[in-house]
This record gives C-alpha cells, sequence and structure tokens, in this order.
C-alpha cells in the first residue's frame, strides 16, 4: 500500500484503525458485543429493512435483540 499511497497515508490508516473502539473490544461490553457480531442479532434485522419494514421498528427489534443477548449473558 505504501507504493500505491504513500508511508504518511499508512501511518494515519493504522494509527485510526488503532484509535477506534471497534464492536465494543476494550470496553465493558465486549463480551456482548462480540455476541451480537457472532451470533448476527444486528445483521439479521437489516432484511427487514431493506424490505420496507418501518425503520423504527427494525431499530426496536435490534435492540430487543440486543437485550436478550445481555439478559442471557448476565
Amino acid at each position: 500500500m505504501a507504493d500505491l499511497y504513500g508511508d504518511e497515508l499508512v501511518t494515519a490508516l493504522g494509527d485510526g484503525m488503532n484509535a477506534v473502539s471497534r464492536w465494543g473490544f476494550g470496553t465493558d461490553d465486549a463480551v456482548v458485543a462480540g455476541e451480537v457480531f457472532a451470533q448476527h442479532t444486528l445483521a439479521e434485522q437489516l432484511d427487514p429493512l431493506y424490505s420496507g419494514t418501518d425503520p423504527e421498528q427494525v431499530v426496536a427489534d435490534m435492540a430487543a435483540g440486543v437485550q436478550s443477548l445481555q439478559d442471557e449473558l448476565g
């Protein structure tokens, strides 16, 4: 990549990736975030969204799915 974009951009990209707390990693919510990702809790709700389901309902269903996982994990 450095040959194409230069060392400065490659360094900036790496620094940016290290600064972002992705999916709750490094937080108190890391376990539930990992389960949400592994079980496709949010991704499963995308099809209804694309099929015309009200976005507010999709968000509510996503929140309910995450809450259910949180309850299961204790």
